[in-house]
């Protein structure tokens, strides 16, 4: 640390010759004056101390019969010009310095974590609804209370969090798990059979997700700050990233560009006819019964199907017993 602070003030080394050098340096110790890193060869003296302790060391030299010479000028104020040289310059980086603060105060970007059923679109309108969106200052973001709306306005949500990452909000959400079904063996004692009906429906109408178009953005990361290298950034409905680090002679250090590739659906509808229809009412109905029946043994069973021009529901009539 006396080191940074010598080298930010600055320092000079200098010689004295020609005279006493015991009766210059107990002189200078007598007054005060700081001086390191002593050494001795010859007749002449080695030392280094502070521009403005020098100047009082040629009086002391003369009175010890000897002289003093800087050799070396180290440090910041001997290495920058005339700072009425430099005045645009550091204008310019004082400017600088405060665009990027002002900039952080907004939100650039907002990213979603962890979403695994909740679609990443409808999260984004809902943030965008409750006042978190790019351009919005952090200053009007009430995280704590969005993660509390979350919570209560989305069933399949356990935990939600929004954190501040530089210029962007990143929310991170945990999905909530089905309860599991857990049956006391005594409640089931004396139930020999028993009869369940299952009911699904299957829309005619059907979509399939085709990818529509591809976009990078990049955004610089110096140092904890997050300067993105575009304008807006669109939503879409999936993406990856990767991180770039700089490195300089091998060695990585804290500046990075991060590259962001955004993709972008758009659904395609398409009509099922009747046998693709009730083969995927069908599947349905399979699945429930996996779900729903799995802990019986099937006695006997009764499906129907009816098909409409806009759905098909296929029921299930079911006599059961008790694995």
């Amino acid at each position: 640390m006396t080191r940074l602070f010598s080298f930010i003030l600055g320092y000079v080394k200098f010689t004295f010759s020609g005279g006493f050098s015991e009766r210059f340096l107990n002189i200078c110790f007598n007054e005060g004056i700081n001086l390191r890193d002593i050494k001795k060869k010859d007749d002449t003296v080695y030392a280094m101390c502070s521009p403005a302790a020098y100047k009082k060391l040629h009086t002391i030299a003369l009175k010890s019969g000897g002289v003093v010479r800087i050799y070396k000028k180290c440090g910041l104020p001997f290495l920058l010009p005339d700072i009425k040289y430099r005045l645009g310059f550091f204008v310019g980086l004082f400017a600088f310095v405060l665009i990027i603060a002002f900039l952080n105060c907004f939100v650039w970007s907002v990213e979603i974590v962890g979403n695994d059923e909740t679609s990443t679109n409808t999260l984004e309108y809902y943030l965008e609804d409750n006042g978190l969106k790019s351009g919005t200052m952090w200053s009007a973001v009430d995280r704590d209370r969005l993660s509390w709306l979350i919570l209560r306005d989305f069933n399949n949500v356990a935990w939600a969090h929004i954190n501040r990452d530089g210029a962007k909000a990143v929310l991170e959400i945990t999905q909530a798990l089905p309860p599991d079904m857990d049956y006391d063996e005594n409640d089931l004692k004396g139930i020999s059979v028993e009869r369940k009906e299952l009911e699904v429906t299957a829309q005619r109408q059907q979509s399939k997700m085709t990818v529509r178009d591809i976009k990078n953005y990049y955004t610089l990361n110096f140092f904890s700050l997050h300067i993105p290298l575009y304008i807006n950034q669109a939503r879409g409905d999936a993406e990856s990233k990767t991180l770039t680090p700089l490195r300089v002679n091998g060695v990585s250090i804290p500046i990075s560009i991060e590259k962001t590739v955004q993709t972008f659906y758009f659904a395609n509808p398409y009509t099922l006819d009747d046998d693709e229809l009730e083969a995927l009412a069908r599947k349905k109905l399979e699945l429930l019964k996996k779900q729903e029946l799995s802990d019986y043994e099937i006695v006997n069973e009764s499906e129907e199907i009816e098909l409409d021009e806009e759905k098909a529901v296929m029921k299930g009539a079911y006599v059961l017993r008790g694995k």
